[in-house]
């Protein structure tokens, strides 16, 4: 009897552990928008529909001169289909707040975004201007 109920203990043990696996398995997906934009994202479920995110995001257009090219780092959390994240640009002391919503099923992700400035100009794509756009995403790799 003892032997069967450990047999039975570990064998349930090893059940829910692959199974908490397989629901917080981490993937990664490639967003591009019209313009070339570039969100590489790495998501980590602490649960099938919930968890944190992080990866890259290279811009078509300039966001910060002085950071030129290179990737920026994105952060964010995830909760269904919304998304929050942040991409800095530690150079420029500018940070991008993006809230979105993700659609598995069709592979695209709608953003909303903010690049807040010290400043009271309105212009659009200037180094000292606050910005608020919206932009869509597809998945071209996964």
């Amino acid at each position: 009897m003892l032997r069967s109920n450990i047999i039975i203990f570990f064998a349930l043990l090893i059940v829910s552990t692959l199974i908490y696996a397989a629901a917080s398995r981490d993937y990664t997906v490639t967003y591009k928008n019209q313009a070339g934009s570039t969100f590489i994202l790495t998501w980590h479920p602490e649960r099938s529909d919930y968890g944190t995110l992080d990866g890259t995001f290279m811009s078509a257009k300039s966001v910060c001169r002085k950071a030129g090219d290179l990737p920026a780092q994105v952060n964010g959390v995830f909760s269904g289909n919304s998304v929050a994240m942040t991409i800095s640009f530690p150079k420029c002391n500018k940070v991008i707040a993006i809230s979105a919503n993700v659609d598995k099923t069709a592979g695209s992700l709608q953003t909303l975004w903010v690049v807040p400035s010290k400043t009271t100009q309105q212009a659009f794509d200037s180094d000292g201007s606050n910005v608020i756009s919206a932009d869509s995403f597809v998945k071209i790799a996964s």
